[in-house]
């Protein structure tokens, strides 16, 4: 599996060390649909089992819904089933995947009824941040979080794209994040560094005032070397596609109310 330039890039900064130990122990990666999230989270998971160095590693894969969380679980199996090699170190199961290795496992959770508690976390994946947005999803992230106290090296590292409300765990995380002394804005990408605390945000999109109808900045924001300017034309002119849907899920640009349509 290779990781493309721009996924390269966060990754390398995610897993910084220094003196042995790891930067960052929270990553918030936000970007457009369709850019690969996960295809960059469901490899991540398996690093972080099998080769993190982790003794004994439990590795979440974590969305709020059931059918999420497959889509994640269900692409790692996928790469599991076409690399022989790690069909020689890794058991796919329906909901878990063992490691002979180091006897670790990655399990996949649904924030809307699974629990983190009593696990020993070494890493976890949190799909779609966005759509976390009542009280049991915070719940299960606070867990997924105080889970991780006992490891050396934790690791959560959370995905999604833009939201419509900012009173939810994503919108809060990425003001604070906004609010960070380390802040680093290039056309299409913004950078927050924490290292006292541990935080990196990675966040390919645009500010909510940001103007949005240059087509330029378009492929800015979409980084994937199969995104096209043709492509994102079609997604904005498809019937019933407002122009909030396309800024909030192609262009990860934050809206203030409504919901995203997905075509």
């Amino acid at each position: 599996f290779k990781l493309e330039t721009y996924e390269r890039e966060f990754v390398h900064e995610l897993l910084k060390t220094r003196d042995g130990k790891r930067v960052y122990n929270t990553g918030l990666y936000g970007i457009p649909r369709k850019n690969g999230k996960t295809m960059l989270a469901a490899p991540f998971g398996l690093w972080s089992l099998g080769f993190a160095g982790e003794n004994s590693p439990q590795v979440l894969a974590a969305a709020r819904a059931a059918s999420q969380a497959d889509r994640l679980f269900d692409q790692a199996k996928d790469i599991i089933a076409q690399v022989p090699d790690l069909q020689a170190i890794f058991e796919p199961m329906q909901y878990r995947i063992n490691c002979e290795l180091n006897q670790g496992f990655m399990q996949r959770i649904a924030a809307d009824g699974g629990t983190a508690m009593g696990f020993n976390v070494s890493a976890a994946v949190c799909d779609e941040l966005h759509a976390w947005d009542q009280k049991k999803h915070e719940d299960l992230l606070g867990a997924i979080n105080t889970a991780t106290g006992a490891r050396e090296n934790p690791m959560v590292l959370n995905i999604s794209t833009a939201g419509n409300d900012k009173q939810t765990i994503l919108g809060r995380m990425y003001d604070d994040a906004l609010k960070l002394e380390i802040v680093e804005r290039s056309p299409g990408l913004i950078v927050a560094k924490d290292e006292e605390h541990g935080f990196l945000m990675y966040w390919y999109g645009l500010d909510e005032d940001e103007e949005w109808t240059d087509e330029d900045i378009w492929k800015l924001v979409n980084p994937a070397p199969w995104i096209t300017i043709n492509y994102l034309k079609q997604q904005k002119g498809k019937p019933g596609v407002t122009d909030a849907a396309f800024r909030q899920l192609h262009l990860n640009q934050w809206q203030k109310t409504g919901n995203a349509w997905l075509p």
